[in-house]
């Protein structure tokens, strides 16, 4: 019987042992040299932790790390408890990064739940001449999973580029200080993209899961720039999610992100920025945040100072700011744009065409009339539009405005340049009618998630009509999730209403955004106050921030109070991995009856 307990003993130790991550060792790297620290990487197996001494190092080549969990730590400490902000380091793994331009120094790749990866203890100094991909990219990461943790750095540049790019998957960014060191220029030290490879199909295909683990979150952080030139804390792209929240940001405005305007990228998806308190000491007034699309949750953040804080807009650019539209076209009532490919890894998927015929003389032509203008008069290729009322051509070919938005007469009818392009596209709309956020090849795609369901739909709703792909105030599916804004207090902070649009024909008060409304009474605005305050009455879409349970409720349909957002746990949990030792040998035990 001793003999029989002594190898079940051995068995269920060696059983406990047999993870992939228990027999994970720390690994000590000689130096702080990039071909130590790449050395010891490589040399490192899942769940390893790769310890970076204190030292002084130039890393002119890059280290790459990918598809391996992994804990890379240096000696640097930072203040902060899970609560508290990190306002000062003791610097002590520097690291100056020099690869480049326009390239990383530091790629961490292919992280997932399984290889989710921590850096932490890391003093970096950008020693680039800027770059807006970051010199520390975390990319490739699995879709839909959180996979990294970046935490406790300081980071150091007066190159005017960005420092880190957070893409692809989701994560944490806590306890980290910034500090800006030069005066003109700065791009956000942050970058965030949703995901790289679909320039944003995926996410905005995902459900939107506001108040989840699903974003990228940075928290706790200070960020230091030295004048208003500074581009905000933080950029985003390509149905990006994230969560900014309780950060010191001083003297930086504009904050915030991308619409499906600039570039080939679709919008923003989700911000929710709360309990950031915002000092601008600048001299001159500035908006802490700028918004081109999707949804905004902003609230009880602070803002001081010696300089004023603006409102922030929600601007809609494919109508607001015609130059900036890259080939997604203008949303304009009567067009109907179709994009080149179907597949979302295609660039092409990213340019839109009316399939407009080509301007004919003397033709008659309606209001609202599109076309295509092939030929040498029309090298950018852009499509045009009569926005005025029906006429006839003139006898010859103009030389067409080639500015998005800018006019040209042919001599009896006047034309806008409404972007895209002349290049012929799928003939079909191919967004599916019923999942509008499904790009689709064909009617077999939407009908195997809504039997009966084709691809039906257009880019924007049919005719160019509200409401406007991926424009503020909508979430998946090009669904109403409006804006909202309430608690934004301090002795800079702007009257109400703190939002406010240049694009009124799309995006409208009391319908895509709310704001804060001191007097309220459930008919427009967002109110504020204990669960028993709350009105009974209200109207569909108002909101109510119950302090008493920090929970924003929402009006889904007159008089119908709804549970809306809760936000997520705060501070964020994060499991700490510690190394298991070896397993145990030469193991007997003893029954004692």
């Amino acid at each position: 019987m001793i003999r029989i307990a002594k190898w079940l003993l051995i068995a269920g130790v060696l059983a406990a042992f047999s993870s992939p991550n228990a027999r994970a060792n720390t690994l000590n790297a000689p130096s702080c040299s990039q071909s130590d620290v790449q050395a010891t990487v490589n040399s490192s197996s899942n769940g390893d932790t790769v310890v970076v001494p204190a030292g002084n190092c130039t890393w002119s080549s890059q280290v790459l790390v990918s598809g391996k969990a992994l804990t890379i730590i240096g000696a640097t400490t930072c203040d902060g408890t899970p609560t508290t902000q990190t306002t000062s380091c003791v610097d002590n793994t520097i690291i100056t990064l020099t690869y480049g331009p326009n390239s990383q120094t530091l790629i961490v790749s292919n992280t997932s739940a399984a290889n989710f990866v921590r850096l932490t203890g890391f003093t970096f100094i950008d020693g680039t001449s800027g770059t807006s991909n970051g010199v520390i990219r975390f990319s490739n990461g699995m879709h839909g999973s959180v996979s990294f943790r970046v935490d406790h750095i300081h980071l150091k540049s007066n190159s005017g580029g960005v420092f880190i790019n957070l893409s692809d998957s989701y994560g944490l960014a806590d306890h980290i200080l910034v500090d800006e060191t030069g005066t003109t220029g700065m791009n956000p030290p942050i970058v965030i993209y949703g995901d790289y490879a679909t320039r944003g199909y995926q996410n905005w295909n995902d459900p939107t899961n506001e108040g989840s683990n699903q974003a990228i979150y940075i928290e706790n952080c200070t960020y230091n720039a030295l004048h208003s030139g500074s581009e905000g804390f933080f950029d985003a792209y390509a149905g990006a999610k994230l969560v900014v929240r309780y950060n010191a940001i001083n003297n930086s405005g504009n904050s915030g992100a991308h619409g499906t305007d600039s570039g080939n990228w679709r919008s923003v998806l989700l911000q929710e920025i709360y309990n950031n308190t915002f000092t601008n000491n600048t001299g001159n007034s500035q908006a802490p945040m700028t918004v081109r699309g999707g949804i905004l949750l902003m609230f009880n953040n602070t803002l001081t100072g010696n300089s004023p804080w603006t409102g922030t807009s929600l601007g809609y650019f494919r109508i607001a700011e015609v130059t900036d539209i890259g080939r997604w076209g203008l949303a304009l009532s009567g067009l109907n744009w179709i994009p080149l490919s179907g597949d979302p890894t295609n660039v092409n998927s990213t340019n839109n065409t009316l399939n407009a015929p080509t301007w004919i003389p003397a033709n008659s032509y309606p209001a609202g009339a599109a076309v295509g203008p092939l030929g040498g008069n029309n090298p950018g290729q852009w499509n045009y539009q009569n926005r005025g009322s029906s006429c006839t051509s003139g006898g010859g070919a103009p030389s067409w405005n080639q500015t998005p938005g800018g006019t040209t007469n042919d001599g009896s009818c006047t034309w806008t340049n409404v972007g895209g392009t002349t290049i012929p596209g799928l003939m079909t709309a191919r967004w599916c009618g019923a999942n509008p956020d499904t790009l689709a090849i064909s009617n077999a795609t939407c009908s195997s998630l809504v039997p009966g369901d084709t691809a039906s739909r257009y880019f924007d709703a049919a005719n160019g009509t509200y409401p406007f792909r991926d424009q503020p105030g909508v979430g998946h599916n090009q669904m109403s999730f409006p804006n909202y804004e309430w608690g934004n207090t301090g002795s800079q902070a702007p009257g109400e209403p703190m939002l406010a649009t240049n694009a009124p024909s799309a995006v409208q008060p009391n319908r895509d955004y709310f704001d804060y409304t001191a007097s309220f009474n459930g008919s427009s605005g967002v109110g504020v106050g204990m669960s028993s305050a709350r009105p009974s009455n209200c109207t569909t879409g108002v909101g109510y921030w119950a302090t008493d349970s920090n929970t924003l409720y929402q009006c889904a349909s007159t008089n119908n109070w709804t549970t809306y957002y809760v936000p997520y746990t705060y501070p964020y949990p994060t499991t700490q991995t510690t190394n298991s030792p070896a397993p145990p040998t030469n193991v007997e035990a003893t029954v004692i009856r």
